[in-house]
């Protein structure tokens, strides 16, 4: 064309003239006419990237920028009232919520010809009403209801749990079924159908799992995702865990909180629980099952092992000399009642 639209606008074109041209809305908005009132449909001025609210200081009612293709999500957060241009199943594919829609006018019926499900309750539709709009008790539960409320409304525990099995079934999540109020205790998420992992990510522990019958090894605990300390939290010992492969080192078994005892338990060495600081005192060596040849194996000297508790017999059995090189002089070198030498 060569001549911009505010040009021909300035040279005393009308708005029609530019329009059959072949100016855009944006053009002719940008050179300062009235684009409604020159015959510009909705649709064209979104055409040529004019924003819903453009559409709107326009003078475009709701009803034209729906036509246009503006979505209700444009035309709500613009101030239209939405009801008055768009269904409210228009208003559910725009990703407006259950609770916006009922703010903007939307009736239950209506709501649940839009097959709106969640977030009944929130949006505060009344139980009683939404079973009289004719949502099954699924819905009802995947709406926010919570068993308590179904069971007041007059719903049979059996038939909960079959509700509890098809949400499942039709894709509801552990996770928010719990938090829908739908299930509370780890059983009632086994009596559902879910799995032990769905049952952790629900937020339930490996004890509530371990003692629900979800899971009755540590292998189960680990497949699910449970930690080694989550495991020790429910009860398996760190020879369980070991077994599991949900540890490797003696440092694995105390960072989870198991013991040197139960290390020992699991097979780990004196020396292996020595480098890993499960030892704070001699007397740890002796409390959790080591014998003093399993100190000495660990690099314990004989004043430490007898500082452990650990007897002269004992001393003896493990490798200790029982007496001192001739290099050395008696005195403070002696131990165990001046019966070994530290080396």
């Amino acid at each position: 064309m060569g001549i911009i639209c505010a040009e021909a606008k300035a040279a005393g074109y009308t708005l029609e003239e530019v329009k059959r041209a072949g100016y855009t809305a944006r053009e002719a908005k940008a050179a300062g006419f009235e684009i409604k009132a020159g015959g510009y449909t909705c649709a064209e001025i979104k055409a040529a990237g004019l924003t819903c609210a453009e559409a709107k200081s326009a003078g475009y009612g709701v009803e034209e920028v729906q036509r246009g293709g503006y979505t209700a999500r444009e035309a709500k957060d613009v101030g239209y009232e939405i009801r008055a241009g768009y269904t409210c199943a228009e208003v559910k594919a725009a990703g407006l919520t259950c609770a916006e829609a009922k703010s903007a006018g939307y009736t239950l019926e209506e709501v649940k010809r839009a097959n709106y499900v969640e977030g009944l309750k929130e949006a505060g539709f009344q139980l009683e009403d939404v079973m009289e709009a004719g949502y099954a008790l699924p819905e009802i539960l995947r709406g926010g209801f919570t068993k308590a409320d179904a069971v007041h409304a007059g719903y049979a525990v059996a038939q909960l749990q079959v509700a509890l099995k098809a949400a499942r079934a039709a894709g509801y999540a552990c996770k928010d079924a719990r938090a829908a109020g739908m299930l509370s205790t780890c059983k009632d998420a086994k009596e559902a159908g879910f799995t032990c992992k769905d049952a952790r990510e629900a937020g339930f522990t490996c004890k509530d799992a371990r003692e629900a019958g979800m899971l009755s090894t540590c292998k189960d605990a680990k497949e699910a995702g449970f930690t080694c300390k989550d495991a020790k939290e429910a009860g398996f010992t760190c020879k369980d865990a070991r077994a599991a492969g949900m540890l490797s080192t003696c440092k694995d078994a105390k960072e989870a909180g198991f013991t040197c005892k139960g290390a020992k338990e699991a097979g780990f060495t004196c020396k292996d629980a020595r480098e890993a600081g499960m030892l704070s005192t001699f007397k740890d060596v002796k409390e959790a099952g080591f014998t003093c040849k399993d100190a000495r194996e660990a690099g314990f000297m004989p004043r430490e092992c007898a500082q452990a508790g650990f007897t002269y017999e004992e001393g003896r059995a493990a490798g200790f000399p029982s007496r001192p090189p001739s290099s050395i002089t008696y005195g403070a070198y002696y131990d165990w009642v001046g019966y070994f030498f530290v080396l």
